[in-house]
């Protein structure tokens, strides 16, 4: 039995506020849903796994997101569109941490930092 995959819907708290901020792969752009919570979760997350297999989980998910936007965003059905958006959440995450792994790993703080980049904040907030 394959094990599913987490998206934004099985994730996030329905209660929380949302909004969603833009991720450019390619030559597409990604409206990605977020919230404050899955932001600081997947940056914590993110920053306890060490380098190689980081390095591989998001060489796994560039392939992944690249497979998705093949044939373009409009085609995906609702739960290829929710594992898009997910990947590229992902990704969005990782540009921001910006190669900071392992400070935040020292410096739990930075957390909050991070979670404050522009990329990530509502745009209400920017």
């Amino acid at each position: 039995m394959t094990e599913a995959r987490p998206t934004f819907e099985t994730e996030a708290d329905p209660d929380e506020r949302r909004w969603h901020r833009p991720y450019v792969f390619g030559a597409h752009t990604i409206q990605v849903p977020l919230t404050a919570t899955l932001i600081r979760s997947e940056i914590r997350d993110q920053s306890s796994v060490k380098g190689g297999q980081r390095k591989g989980v998001l060489r796994t998910t560039r392939k992944r997101l690249a497979a998705q936007l093949k044939h373009g965003q409009d085609g995906l059905s609702p739960q290829a569109r929710a594992e898009m958006e997910w990947n590229a959440f992902i990704l969005l995450i990782d540009d921001a941490i910006a190669n900071r792994h392992v400070a935040i790993r020292n410096n739990p703080d930075l957390v909050e930092e991070i979670a404050a980049d522009p990329r990530l904040v509502p745009p209400d907030e920017t």
